[in-house]
C-alpha cells in the first residue's frame, strides 16, 4: 500500500454504508473492473479497509454496485453507518482502499497545516513578516 502510486489512475468517491452495512458506488467498481459477483478479499487495518480481488473472497460485488460490509468489519475499520467514507480505487494495484470520515479530516488537516507551514515559511523567506 505503501508504493508509489500513480495519481492519474486514482479515483475518488464519498459514498457511505447504509444502517445494514451496504456500501454502493457502481462508478468506483466500473473504473476498477469488478463485476456482479466479484468474490474480494479484506485487509483489516484499525483505520481502513483494502480490498482485492480474490475468487474465494467473502466479500461479493452485488447487483447496481453494492457491497455488503458485516458490521463487525465496519466497527473494527472505524467505518460509521450513515457517515461519510472515502473510496480510492487504485487501479494499476486493482485495489479499493475505504477510509472512515474521521480519516478524510486527518488528511485534510495534515494538508492545510504543512501548507500553512509553507506558506509562513515562504513569505518569511521573502522578507515579508
Amino acid at each position: 500500500m505503501y508504493a508509489r502510486v500513480n495519481d492519474s489512475t486514482l479515483r475518488f468517491a464519498l459514498s457511505s454504508a447504509d444502517h445494514r452495512g451496504r456500501l454502493a458506488s457502481q462508478q468506483i467498481f466500473n473504473h476498477l473492473g469488478w463485476q456482479t459477483g466479484q468474490g474480494l478479499a479484506a485487509v483489516l487495518g484499525r483505520n481502513y479497509l483494502l480490498l482485492r480481488p480474490d475468487p474465494d473472497g467473502e466479500l461479493i460485488v452485488g447487483k447496481r454496485g453494492r457491497l455488503l460490509l458485516p458490521v463487525n468489519l465496519l466497527h473494527y475499520c472505524g467505518l460509521s453507518t450513515n457517515r461519510q467514507i472515502l473510496l480510492i480505487a487504485a487501479v494499476e494495484h486493482d485495489m479499493l482502499i475505504v477510509h472512515p470520515q474521521q480519516n478524510l479530516a486527518e488528511m485534510a488537516r495534515g494538508f492545510h497545516q504543512s501548507q500553512i507551514h509553507h506558506d509562513v515559511h515562504t513569505r518569511t523567506s521573502l522578507g515579508h513578516n
